[in-house]
Order: C-alpha cells, then sequence, then structure tokens
C-alpha cells in the first residue's frame, strides 16, 4: 500500500495497519507489548472517532467543492460582465465617431455658409461705399447749384414740442 496523504489520514488505511500483525513483536515476544494489549471495545472507539473523522473530513471536501464551483460561477459572471462592458464600450465608441463624422459634415457646411456671408458682406460694403459716395456727390452738386443760383437754403423746419400730459 502506497503511503499518500489521502491513504494517511483515511480511517481504512488505519484499520488496516491494526489489523496487521507485526513480524516482530514489540517485547521481544514475551507477551502484549501493552498492558493488556488492544482489546475490541478500544478498537471499536478508535473506529468511531476514526468515523467521525471521516465525515468531517467528507464535509469539508464537500463545502470545499462547493466554494470551488461558486468562485468559478463568481469569476464566470464578473468576466462576462467586463466583456459586456467592452463591447458596449465598443459599440458607443463607434456610435461616437458616427458623430463625429457628422459634426465635421456640419462644420465644412457652416464654412461654406460662413464663406457666401463674408462675400456677401464684402458685396453689401463696396455697395454702400459707391452709394455714400454716390448720396455725397448729389449733395455737394445741389449744394453748388444753390450756391451758383444766390439763393438760401430754406430753413429747416422747427417742429413744436408736446405738452406734457397729466397722469391720472
Amino acid at each position: 500500500m502506497s503511503d499518500n496523504l489521502y491513504n494517511v489520514i483515511s480511517p481504512v488505511y488505519f484499520r488496516a495497519k491494526l489489523d496487521q500483525k507485526s513480524e516482530i513483536p514489540l517485547d521481544g515476544g514475551k507477551g502484549g507489548g501493552h498492558n493488556g494489549g488492544m482489546d475490541n471495545v478500544w478498537c471499536a472507539r478508535v473506529d468511531e472517532r476514526l468515523g467521525r473523522l471521516e465525515i468531517d473530513v467528507h464535509g469539508i471536501k464537500t463545502a470545499l467543492d462547493w466554494v470551488k464551483v461558486v468562485l468559478s460561477l463568481l469569476v464566470a459572471v464578473m468576466m462576462g460582465g467586463i466583456a459586456i462592458i467592452i463591447l458596449l464600450f465598443s459599440f458607443a465608441l463607434a456610435r461616437f465617431e458616427k458623430v463625429d463624422a457628422r459634426f465635421e459634415k456640419a462644420d465644412a457646411r457652416f464654412e461654406k455658409f460662413d464663406a457666401r456671408f463674408e462675400r456677401l458682406e464684402n458685396k453689401l460694403t463696396e455697395e454702400f461705399r459707391a452709394q455714400r459716395a454716390e448720396v455725397a456727390a448729389q449733395t455737394s452738386a445741389i449744394a453748388n447749384a444753390l450756391i451758383a443760383s444766390g439763393q438760401r437754403a430754406a430753413p429747416a423746419p422747427v417742429m413744436p414740442t408736446p405738452a406734457p400730459t397729466k397722469k391720472p
């Protein structure tokens, strides 16, 4: 029989060792090595204690097996949760890239409108400058014509100020 760890703590191993007769007597062959030897009551108590020990060891092994199962399930659930979170973040990142592309397109459109408004602003500025020059030229021509004719310009009409009203 090999003496590995399980065999050393197994009650069956102990019983087999107890049942084996030693080839060499402990007292040199003169009688029992113990006072009275091993009686059946003592063997029964040892068997009972070893049986309880075997039941306890089996219970501990079963409990450890359940702990292993629960921990394995917990680790599997955690890994699955992490995988789901990574998957969601990758989908969100892809979605953000699409939204970013849309913003880039919108930005390009706004730049086109901005360029159009700048051109319109430049055209309006030139048009208003030309109108001011034209109005100034016409005003100058009218003033010169009045001066040349010797007439005085009519005074600007004076507006009467309204009377204050009483508030009730």
